[in-house]
């Protein structure tokens, strides 16, 4: 009689992927507390340069503004990140 056999469609690799294992680019986005930097220089939704801040002092604009803190990069040279100060879940959606 006919055996039923499990659906492949060729790829032998599990579908049960992690976020880097799926999408080898992906960078990792780190989000205010995960900025380790002792100094950030913040930039606006509208681009605009608003200065750079120690890191505590930063962290504790983007509360009182009740905005996040989104890493864009990080200069090993000057130990400084530069952040969009922005709405996490508006930036990831945008991204």
């Amino acid at each position: 009689m006919y055996e039923k056999k499990p659906f492949s469609s060729g790829n032998t690799q599990s579908r049960n992927h992690s976020f880097h294992d799926s999408n080898p680019k992906a960078k990792m986005v780190y989000v205010n507390d995960q900025i380790k930097a002792p100094t950030i220089m913040i930039i606006d939704d509208e681009k605009q340069n608003l200065g750079t801040f120690p890191r505590k002092r930063a962290l504790e604009m983007a509360d009182e503004a009740g905005l996040d803190l989104v890493q864009i990069s990080y200069d090993p040279e000057k130990m400084q990140s530069t952040v969009r100060m922005t709405d996490y879940g508006k930036y990831m959606y945008q991204k």
